[in-house]
């Protein structure tokens, strides 16, 4: 949060924070969520990286529901999304996709379009 957001650097400053903020899953709080939705959701460049970030947030979120780290609340929000489990899976698939869509090299779509399966809510038929 050192570096003004006038500065060259910022939007690198703010990448980095995520990529620690999100680096051990297990110590991540209520308060480091919050602070993590609020970073990511401040880089405005465009790329595949934002859309990494976005999609590791809404994952680590619903794996903290699944844990019961988190309690379900669709009165929440994490970066424009309710703090519902199925709700997140569907926002963090979208986001794989798209950090897919971005990708140069065929082994890191592959790597993205998997996660997105991954991650994708169960469906029963």
């Amino acid at each position: 949060d050192r570096v003004p957001a006038s500065h060259s650097m910022y939007m690198q400053s703010r990448i980095a924070v995520a990529k620690v903020l999100m680096s051990d899953e297990n110590a991540i709080t209520q308060m480091i969520l919050d602070k993590l939705a609020q970073t990511v959701g401040s880089i405005s460049s465009g790329g595949g990286i934002v859309h990494q970030l976005a999609a590791g947030v809404y994952n680590l979120t619903a794996k903290m529901l699944v844990s019961h780290r988190l309690v379900e609340n669709s009165a929440y929000n994490i970066l424009g999304c309710k703090l519902v489990e199925r709700e997140l899976r569907l926002a963090a698939e979208a986001e794989c996709r798209e950090a897919a869509h971005f990708a140069s090299a065929s082994e890191e779509k592959t790597k993205w379009v998997s996660l997105a399966n991954t991650v994708r809510p169960i469906t029963l038929f």
